[in-house]
C-alpha cells in the first residue's frame, strides 16, 4: 500500500519534462509515494495538441510525456491511473448523477495518450482526433463556467444591495470586503451545490440547499475558498468573467477540488490512509488551501521536494 498519492498540475509537468520527472519518481517510490493523473490536467494539455501551429504545442507535448513517465503503471499492459474527482463523487452521493461528457472524454484519452507517447508521435492519428475532442470538451466547459461566473457575480451584487452594501470597485472599504469574504464563502458553497444539482437536472433552493452546500464545504473546502476568492476578485472589478483568463479558472477550480479530505472519515482515496497531495505553483490554489486550513494538502514544487526529503 502506498504511503501517499500525489497529483501534479499542468505547469509542474511542463517544467519538469519527462527526464526530470523520472528522477523525481525514483525518489517518490523510495518513500512509498505514487503519482496519479488528473483527467483535467491531461485534457488541459491535450487541447494545445489539436493544432500543430498552437504556440503551446511543444511544451504541452513535453508535459504529457512527463505525465506518463510519472504515473504509468504496468499490470498486464501499460496504464495511466486517473484519480477520480471528489466533486464528481459528491455529485453521485447527493444527486445519483455522473457527468456523461466527463466519462466519455476519460474513456477516450487514456489509451490514445499511451499510443502516441510510446511512439513519441504527437501526430498519431487517434491521438490527434482525441485532442480535437478534448478541445471541444474544454471549450464547452469554459463557456459554461464563464456564464456561471457572470451569473454568480451579479447574484453577489444583488445580495449586497439587499443588505445596503456598496461593493462597487471604488467603494470596497474594509466592511464591504468582510461581506465578500464572509458571505462569499456561503455563496460559493451554495453555487457549487446548485451547479452539481443543475448538472443532474435538478433545481435546489431554500432549505433543500442547506445539506448539499454543507457537504460541499466539508468535501471541497479548498475549492470553496478558491471559488470565493475568484468571485471576490471579479466583484471588485478585477476582471471580466467572459474573458478566457477568467473562464480558464475552471481548470484551477477542478484541481482545487482534488485537494479534499475525502467524503468522510473512512474515505481516504484509494485507501492510502491519507488524502492525496496536490503539487502546484499556482498561488491562488495555494492561498485557498491555506485559508481552508489545509495547506498540508497543497504544496508548491519546492515544498514538495522538501517534504519528500523529510523521509530520508
Amino acid at each position: 500500500m502506498p504511503r501517499r498519492l500525489v497529483i501534479f498540475d499542468t505547469n509542474t509537468y511542463i517544467g519538469l519534462g519527462s527526464g526530470g520527472v523520472r528522477d523525481l519518481r525514483r525518489a517518490e517510490r523510495t518513500v512509498g509515494v505514487v503519482g496519479v493523473a488528473s483527467l483535467w490536467v491531461l485534457v488541459e494539455m491535450m487541447v494545445h495538441l489539436a493544432d500543430p501551429d498552437d504556440p503551446a504545442f511543444g511544451r504541452s507535448w513535453s508535459g504529457i510525456r512527463a505525465l506518463r513517465a510519472h504515473t504509468e503503471i504496468t499490470d498486464s499492459r501499460a496504464l495511466i491511473p486517473f484519480l477520480g474527482s471528489p466533486r464528481d463523487a459528491l455529485g453521485v452521493e447527493l444527486f445519483r448523477w455522473e457527468d456523461p461528457a466527463t466519462k466519455a472524454i476519460a474513456a477516450l484519452v487514456g489509451e490514445t495518450v499511451l499510443e502516441a507517447t510510446a511512439e513519441n508521435n504527437p501526430g498519431h492519428p487517434r491521438f490527434r482526433s482525441a485532442c480535437k475532442h478534448a478541445r471541444e470538451f474544454v471549450e464547452g466547459q469554459q463557456s459554461h463556467f464563464g456564464r456561471e461566473l457572470s451569473d454568480v457575480k451579479d447574484g453577489i451584487r444583488r445580495l449586497a444591495a439587499e443588505k445596503g452594501i456598496n461593493v462597487s470597485p471604488g467603494a470596497l472599504a474594509a466592511a464591504n470586503r468582510r461581506f465578500l469574504r464572509e458571505d462569499g464563502i456561503n455563496y460559493a458553497a451554495e453555487t457549487l451545490a446548485r451547479e452539481l444539482a443543475g448538472r443532474a437536472g435538478k433545481s435546489i433552493t431554500g432549505t433543500a440547499l442547506q445539506y448539499p452546500s454543507r457537504r460541499v464545504r466539508e468535501v471541497l473546502p479548498v475549492a470553496v475558498h478558491f471559488f470565493r476568492n475568484e468571485l471576490e476578485r471579479l466583484v471588485a472589478g478585477q476582471g471580466d468573467p467572459s474573458k478566457p483568463h477568467n473562464s480558464n479558472s475552471i481548470w484551477d477550480l477542478e484541481l482545487a477540488c482534488m485537494a479534499s479530505p475525502g467524503l468522510d472519515a473512512t474515505d481516504r482515496l484509494l485507501q492510502t490512509g491519507s488524502p492525496p497531495l496536490v503539487v502546484t505553483n499556482e498561488r491562488r490554489i495555494l492561498r485557498a488551501a491555506d485559508e481552508a486550513a489545509l495547506g498540508e494538502l497543497v504544496l508548491d514544487e519546492t515544498a514538495y521536494r522538501s517534504w519528500l526529503g523529510s523521509f530520508d
